[in-house]
């Protein structure tokens, strides 16, 4: 572990810990309720900083098919089973078939580095029916071994019952731990067969937490 590594783990710690110690002193009536609110602003200035530190601060992730490390990319090598096309910002897609990753990358140039991240998947879908229908699988994974897509980091199956409503766009979290230094890191969604989905983009951010 680098010496810029040790410092922001110390320091997250160490305002996680003081966040605790004024909140106690406040229920205690030791100190005035101002003190949390600066703490609590102070809170908000370091997960700023930590974020921008990390290099995915508001990052939003778009089908964009270029193959730059930055942009998500549409398979369009099965054209039997998978269409998409660009909507706006958005990318709209629906397969024919099961288990094929329609959309996939951006494989990203520098490895993610060691952390807590949480990944914002913003799709709808049309024509939601019954409660445990299954809609599509989303994943993260990095490269293993020199196979891109090799190593899954995190995954979650979404169904009718996590969809509130038709057409309507929904974020869907999926929190992962990078435990070591993770390259050509991706996201993917492989679609079941017959639902019209839209990705409007994926955001990637650091958790404190």
């Amino acid at each position: 572990m680098d010496n810029n590594r040790i410092l922001e783990q110390i320091g997250i710690g160490s305002t996680v810990a003081l966040v605790a110690a004024v909140i106690n002193q406040a229920f205690a009536g030791r100190i005035d309720y101002w003190w949390i609110v600066g703490v609590f602003f102070g809170a908000v200035v370091l997960y700023t900083g930590y974020q921008n530190y990390s290099g995915f601060p508001f990052t939003k992730f778009r089908v964009t098919n270029k193959q730059d490390g930055k942009g998500l990319l549409f398979r369009f090598d099965k054209p039997d089973v998978l269409e998409g096309k660009q909507v706006g910002e958005a990318w709209q897609f629906k397969a024919s078939g099961d288990n094929y990753h329609a959309i996939y990358g951006p494989y990203l140039q520098h490895p993610i580095r060691t952390g807590k991240y949480r990944a914002i998947f913003r799709i709808k879908a049309d024509n939601i029916e019954g409660d445990n229908t299954y809609i599509t699988y989303v994943d993260i994974a990095s490269s293993y071994k020199g196979k891109r897509g090799g190593k899954t980091l995190a995954a979650r199956t979404l169904t009718a019952n996590d969809f509130k409503k038709s057409d309507d766009y929904q974020d869907f979290y999926l929190d992962f731990d990078v435990l070591s230094d993770e390259g050509e890191l991706e996201f993917r969604i492989a679609p079941t067969s017959g639902y019209t989905l839209t990705l409007n983009h994926i955001q990637l951010a650091r958790r404190l937490i």
